[in-house]
Order: structure tokens, then sequence, then C-alpha cells
């Protein structure tokens, strides 16, 4: 049997950030003190294993710490996961449909949790495409922007700017409504949209150029540039050397 009024628990961050962004009316917590004096927490909060940390639940934990309850064992369910992103999926698939969220604050939080993750396998997707295909746009497979939509339920354009924010590292300000939404996004810097040289892989910088340069030829006599380079790329081949013009 734990009792509340005695025992100390920490707020996981991201769940702290939930209450920030949607925080329970006054009428809503009352409704729900009346409801644990009478009833008693009737829905598990959701703890870590060493059961100091709570990821789900921290409105009913601070009700029942007021009040002074005692709680069973069986009123805290115990996550397995220790890994941060499955703790922080948990937190979201609690507190997503359940808060009344905006639009845009939804698709700010899906940005948050999800956005690193969705870049990081983009860009492994990318490398792996990297070859004679000029394949840098995640393989057919859509953009993170166009992934955190679908998740959050949001237009693609809300989702850009959720991008924009978290990329410009102000999100965690707009989402603690420490900076205003519209203002951060006026003050984040705007990304170019075509790619510097470095950011595409040297296989398609390469092909590219080669495109570009059997490009230059009448259709005709195409095929025997190729084949010409092919020829002087075999090893021992001689490469001709370009002619001088005569001397008048």
């Amino acid at each position: 049997m734990i009792l509340a009024a005695k025992k100390t628990m920490k707020i996981h961050p991201f769940a702290r950030m939930f209450s920030q962004v949607a925080p329970l009316s006054k009428e809503k917590r009352d409704e729900m003190v009346k409801s644990i004096e009478k009833n008693g927490i009737l829905i598990p909060m959701l703890v870590n294993k060493k059961k100091d940390t709570i990821y789900d639940g921290a409105t009913r934990w601070g009700i029942a710490y007021d009040l002074k309850l005692k709680l069973e064992d069986d009123r805290f369910e115990v996550f397995p996961s220790e890994d941060e992103d499955d703790i922080r999926e948990a937190i979201a698939a609690r507190n997503i449909d359940r808060r009344q969220l905006t639009d845009k604050e939804r698709s700010d939080l899906i940005s948050k949790l999800f956005g690193p993750k969705l870049e990081e396998e983009a860009r492994q997707r990318q490398s792996k495409a990297g070859s004679f295909k000029g394949a840098t746009k995640l393989d057919g497979k859509g953009s993170v922007a166009e992934k955190i939509a679908t998740m959050a339920g949001v237009k693609k354009s809300t989702a850009q700017q959720s991008e924009k924010l978290r990329k410009a590292g102000v999100l965690d300000d707009v989402l603690q409504k420490k900076t205003a939404r519209t203002a951060a996004l006026k003050k984040a810097p705007t990304r170019k949209k075509a790619a510097s040289k470095s950011t595409i892989p040297f296989p398609d910088q390469v092909y590219k150029k080669w495109s570009q340069f059997v490009a230059r030829f009448p259709h005709p006599v195409r095929r025997e540039v190729i084949e010409l380079v092919h020829g002087w790329t075999k090893p021992g081949a001689a490469v001709p050397k370009p002619s001088t013009p005569a001397k008048k």
C-alpha cells in the first residue's frame, strides 16, 4: 500500500508538457476531485518500473496527494519499457485524443515526439537509395511533414510549420506557451528549397553532370559518345589528348 501524501513522485517532462499545452479547466478538475474523493482512482496511473515517475495520470496523482488517499499497488500500471521513444509514444497515445488540443497543438506535439526519428529514418533511406537514380525524396515514402500530418490528422501546411519550428529550435517554447506560435514562425529562418551539393549523394552529383554532358551532343551521336567514354575508362586504355589548333 502506498501513501500518496508522503511519497514524492516525479512527472515525466513530456507528460508535463501535455498539461502545459492543454491544461485541465478548473471545472473539470473540480469534477475529478469529487469523483476521486467518492470513488477513489478508477483508472490506474502509468509509471516507470521504480514507481517514482509518472508517465500518465499526474492530475489524478496530485488530487490523491491533496486528499491524502492511500493507494493500492493495482492503482499503478508499470510501463515495461525503459526506452525513451517507447515512453514518449505511450504518453502521446494516452493524451493526444483525450485532451482538447487544437490542430496546431497536436501537430506541434507530434513533430516534437516523432520529427527527429522520422527525419533520421528519411536520411538513412536517402543514403541507401543514393545511386544513379537521383533518389533523394525518401524513396517514395513521403516527406516527414506528410507523415506528421497523417499522424496528427492535420493539413500538410500545418505540419510543415511544426517542423519549421522544431528545426529552428523554438518548438518547446511554443508548446510551453513561452512564445506565441505566430511570432515564432515569423522569426524562424526559412530554409532554401534547393539542396546544396554537400547534401546530394556523390553518385547523384556525378550522374547529373554526366547526363548534362551527354545531352549537349545531338541525339544521333549520343550512343557513340557514351561508347567512346566507356572505352577510355577501361584499364590500360589511352585517353586521346585534345588537339591544339595549328598556328598561322
